[in-house]
C-alpha cells in the first residue's frame, strides 16, 4: 500500500452572480486518532472529512436544510472518531451511508415540525461526504452534488447524479446523456435529503485506495452545470494540485461560464511518500 504522508485541503462557497442568498454549505477537517493495525499495534492515523450540501434551490429554506444536514454529519462523524469504537472499526462505507440517512431524517423532521405536507415543496438538500482514512477514501452521496478524483492528469467522476436525466438514460428511454439532459425536468432530483424519511433514499457509496498523488474535488452544481469535467481537470493540472488555487480558479471559471447558482468547491490533496510535490 502506498503511504500517504500529507493531506491538505481548502474549501470555499460563493453566492454566485444571480442569487441573493447562498443555500450551499460545506465542511472540511483533518485530524488524527489512534487505530489498531492488522499486527495489533496501536498507531496514530490521519483522517480527512469533507462534506458538501446544496439546499434545494427555490424550495422552502434550502439554506436551513443544507446547514442542518452538515451539522448532523459533523456531529455523527467527528463524534465517532473521538470515541473508543473508532480504533477497531473498519466498515466506513456503512458508517457514511447511515450518517447520510440520519442527516436526511434531521431535515425531514424539520419539514414535519413546520407542518409542510408531502405534496408541497418541502425543504431538502443534496449531500456528498468523503472520508480519508488509513490510505483509503470513502465517498457517499445523495443528489447531484459531485465528487471527482484527479490523478495522473486524468479526472474520474466518483458520483452519479440522482436526477431525472440519469433515470431516463439508465432506463433506456434515451440512448445518450445529451438527449436525456434535454428532456423536460431533466435536472429534477430523484433523491434528496429531507423531503421524505430515510427509507426512501439509497445513498451510493464507493471506496478506493490512494495509490498515487491525487486530488479529491467536491462541488455543487453551480460549478458542474457550466464547467466541464475536462475544464476541471485542466485547472487542477495548471494549478499543480494546490487546493486553494484550484478552488479559487474553479469558482472564477463558473462565473466566467455564466453560472446562475451558488458555487461551492472543496479540494483535498494527498501526497505520497517518495513522490515529489509538483
Amino acid at each position: 500500500m502506498s503511504k500517504v504522508i500529507n493531506v491538505t485541503s481548502y474549501g470555499a462557497t460563493n453566492v454566485g452572480p444571480v442569487r441573493n442568498n447562498n443555500e450551499d454549505n460545506f465542511f472540511r477537517n483533518e485530524m488524527s486518532y489512534v487505530m489498531m493495525d492488522e499486527d495489533g499495534v496501536m498507531r496514530d492515523k490521519r483522517v480527512g472529512l469533507y462534506l458538501l450540501c446544496d439546499g434545494m434551490g427555490g424550495h422552502q429554506k434550502g439554506e436551513v436544510a443544507s446547514a442542518s444536514a452538515i451539522q448532523e454529519l459533523k456531529r455523527l462523524l467527528l463524534g465517532f472518531f473521538l470515541s473508543p469504537e473508532a480504533a477497531l472499526f473498519d466498515d466506513f462505507e456503512e458508517l457514511l451511508s447511515q450518517a447520510l440517512k440520519q442527516a436526511n431524517d434531521v431535515v425531514y423532521n424539520i419539514n414535519i415540525e413546520e407542518g409542510i405536507p408531502e405534496d408541497a415543496r418541502r425543504m431538502g438538500s443534496t449531500g456528498v461526504a468523503a472520508l480519508y482514512n488509513n490510505g483509503r477514501c470513502y465517498v457517499v452521496h445523495v443528489g447531484d452534488s459531485r465528487c471527482y478524483l484527479v490523478k495522473g492528469g486524468k479526472i474520474y467522476r466518483l458520483t452519479e447524479d440522482h436526477n431525472y436525466a440519469t433515470y431516463l438514460l439508465k432506463s433506456g428511454i434515451f440512448k445518450t446523456r445529451e438527449e436525456a439532459e434535454r428532456a423536460h425536468q431533466a435536472r429534477a432530483l430523484t433523491q434528496a435529503l429531507g423531503p421524505y424519511d430515510s427509507s426512501t433514499i439509497q445513498p451510493d457509496v464507493t471506496s478506493f485506495e490512494i495509490d498515487e498523488q491525487a486530488c479529491l474535488i467536491l462541488c455543487s452544481d453551480g460549478l458542474t452545470d457550466v464547467v466541464s469535467d475536462q475544464e476541471i481537470a485542466g485547472i487542477a493540472s495548471s494549478e499543480h494540485g494546490n487546493p486553494r488555487k484550484m478552488t479559487e480558479r474553479l469558482i472564477k471559471q463558473a462565473y466566467k461560464n455564466g453560472t446562475h447558482d451558488n458555487i461551492t468547491v472543496v479540494v483535498a490533496r494527498f501526497d505520497i511518500a517518495g513522490k515529489k510535490k509538483r
